[in-house]
């Protein structure tokens, strides 16, 4: 007769250290049934020193964080948080900086970095610590972090620190390499390090690995997303600003040359460094015959063309014709209406039948008209005491009132008059000023084509020299600007300059296809360290311009960059698809976090899009932590209902891999 309770039994799980919070959603949700009988998790809370991790593990999970550094955490300050009896399941995942690859060895072997693996050595002695009590002790603990981490040159001494700690109190333990991505249906490969202790006596059924999955694709997780930028996603699924060099060189990577060879879907399908145009050449993706009228349309498609539409919608300082309505009257700081074309001064100015008007107000007399009555007022608003004087050019241009010599201008050519003791360009009685003819070689301009052999300066200054030649003698003064050697080059390396070569390591610039499963998602991936864009095949974005890949490099070999505030175009690679950045929202879903939460978009805590990144890389994804919470779940029912072994379906039982009795 089978065991059947209607009450399910709730075992307490904590985290240590929480992450980013993302896993443990999956391991509250997990739920195992033995014989009739269910059990599932109640979260007590997790403890990290990151505010921000804080605040998504409590939106993600409903449960508690403790913000809190645990080298300065006491014993019991940890037993007010969880309460007087310990989780029955510890789950932690301390810092994998020092022990990830990305990091150099030079770097992860500094005092900062070294205590950050020592976290978990630390924990460890202040959990027991604050629980002495042995028939209290969890009956289980998983500690998750890298494979690097094993690594005798990073952190294989912090490992073993925390083996002994917890072997020295009786606990069994298995250490392996899994693939979280197989184990939890993921979207990706995630291959990671996992240490489970196991409390015999509070649980002798030993663990069994979650059964494999078959991995989705990238296009699977992500193509229920709007297209970036779309505001409904919200602020997380924002396309990266990447430069104009990058958004080409993912264009040019995973591409099928049709010459036998298998695509590699990153870095090292870009071009040499040094041989970037024939390279290109090669593949018939070299023009320099680009018709410049598709530069100005794309400029055009990006910040509008200057036609009445746009400059009625964006004009700044506008006046308003006297006989049209006005446009909308906006506050301060706005683009409104701010003058008007008043027609009516014209009839005040222009009107002669105002008996009471003043006609000698401010009068003045033409030069050639008779004067007025001369009276006894000689202000200017008075009577006519003001005439238009024609003379002032004359006296100015013709000399006629000035004194010879004066603001006289030398001819270059031509001998000097009398200099006197006040020669200024504007007073005196000799010549101030010349006529100078060397104005392009006082600014280092050089001369005409017609005048190039009355050229007066120095051999060699401001000299370009081939980028084949011989370079002439170097002079102690030899610059672009002045010397008699040549102080510039010409480079026909501009694209490699431009970082289209490129000598990176294995999966940077990484391109993900859309029907394959992504690598592991970390918390720093960018394009430029790690596989950080997709090739979407879904057809054209709206309201986004769309280029060929000739029109792209051209606009890189003459160093265009999107302008400050546009979306970049789309870049149409030779494959059809579109090779663009992953967005943050899109590096959530690959961890199968949900695109809505309590039906908004996902936000997680802050602003930055780097910290969020962070802290998604560093989570656990939600379908493995399920995953894993129902088979650890299962070992604990098993126990509970007076099992002491496991009959393995998978036969994936937790055996030594590593070391002999490496087995929980």
């Amino acid at each position: 007769m089978s065991c059947i309770t209607t009450t399910p039994r709730i075992f307490t799980i904590g985290y240590p250290f929480c992450g980013s919070g993302i896993g443990a959603s999956g391991s509250d949700a997990a739920i195992a049934q033995v014989l009739g009988a269910s059990a599932t998790f109640r979260n007590l809370g997790g403890i990290d020193f990151d505010a921000e991790a804080c605040a998504d593990f409590e939106m993600l999970t409903g449960a508690r964080a403790l913000c809190a550094d645990v080298t300065k955490l006491t014993p019991h300050a940890l037993r007010a948080f969880w309460g007087p009896r310990s989780p029955d399941v510890l789950k932690g995942s301390a810092p994998c900086k020092a022990g990830s690859g990305l990091l150099p060895l030079e770097v992860a072997n500094t005092p900062a970095y070294q205590a950050m693996n020592e976290l978990m050595v630390v924990f460890s002695e202040l959990f027991f610590e604050a629980y002495p009590d042995p028939e209290t002790w969890p009956a289980l603990a998983v500690w998750e972090n890298v494979p690097s981490l094993l690594s005798a040159k990073r952190a294989a001494r912090a490992v073993d620190r925390m083996l002994k700690t917890w072997t020295s109190r009786g606990y069994l333990f298995d250490v392996r390499v899994h693939d979280l991505g197989k184990e939890g249906g993921l979207p990706q490969k995630r291959r990671r390090l996992a240490i489970i202790f196991r409390n015999p006596k509070r649980c002798p059924v030993p663990v069994e690995l979650p059964p494999e999955k078959p991995l989705r694709s990238v296009g699977d997780a992500l193509g229920p997303l709007p297209w970036p930028d779309d505001p409904r996603a919200g602020p997380m699924h924002r396309s990266p600003r990447l430069s104009w060099a990058n958004l080409v060189r993912l264009a040019l990577i995973g591409i099928d040359w049709k010459d036998g060879r298998v695509p590699k879907w990153d870095w090292r399908d870009l071009p040499p460094r040094g041989q970037v145009v024939p390279w290109l050449r090669a593949r018939g993706l070299w023009s320099v015959d680009v018709d410049a009228s598709a530069v100005a349309k794309l400029e055009e498609l990006l910040v509008g063309a200057p036609s009445q539409k746009r400059n009625e919608v964006h004009r700044r300082q506008p006046v308003q014709p006297w006989g049209e309505a006005s446009p909308t009257v906006t506050g301060p700081g706005g683009a409104g209406l701010c003058g008007v074309q008043d027609a009516r001064l014209g009839d005040i100015a222009m009107r002669t039948d105002n008996p009471g008007r003043h006609v000698s107000k401010y009068a003045v007399q033409p030069w050639t008209e008779a004067s007025r009555t001369v009276t006894g007022a000689q202000q200017v608003g008075s009577g006519g005491p003001c005439a238009a004087d024609p003379r002032i050019l004359e006296a100015i241009a013709e000399k006629r009132a000035g004194r010879p010599g004066f603001m006289q201008v030398g001819l270059w050519d031509a001998p000097s008059a009398t200099v006197t003791a006040r020669t200024e360009a504007t007073a005196g009685q000799s010549m101030g000023a010349v006529a100078d003819p060397r104005l392009l070689e006082g600014l280092a301009e050089g001369r005409t084509g017609d005048n190039a052999a009355r050229w007066k300066g120095r051999p060699g200054y401001r000299q370009v020299v081939p980028f084949d030649d011989a370079s002439p003698t170097i002079s102690a003064r030899t610059t672009a600007t002045s010397g008699q050697g040549p102080g510039s080059v010409a480079d026909d390396r501009l694209l490699e300059h431009l970082g289209l070569g490129c000598e990176c390591r294995n999966g940077f610039y990484g391109v993900l296809p859309w029907d394959r499963p992504s690598g592991t998602v970390t918390g720093s991936l960018q394009v430029d360290c790690g596989t950080a864009a997709v090739a979407d095949p879904r057809g054209l974005p709206p309201e986004r311009p769309v280029i060929s890949l000739e029109l792209a490099l051209h606009l890189l070999a003459i160093g265009w960059e999107v302008p400050k505030g546009c979306l970049a175009p789309a870049i149409l690679a030779p494959d059809g698809t579109w090779h663009r950045p992953l967005t943050t929202l899109e590096l959530a879903r690959l961890q199968t976090l949900p695109m809505t939460l309590n039906g908004r978009p996902l936000v997680l805590a802050g602003r930055s899009d780097r910290r969020w990144r962070e802290h998604i890389g560093n989570g656990i994804p939600r379908d493995a932590a399920e995953a894993w919470g129902r088979q650890l779940l299962e070992s604990l029912l098993r126990s509970s209902l007076g099992e002491g072994w496991r009959l393995c379906g998978n036969g994936q039982w937790v055996a030594p891999e590593l070391h002999e009795g490496y087995a929980a």
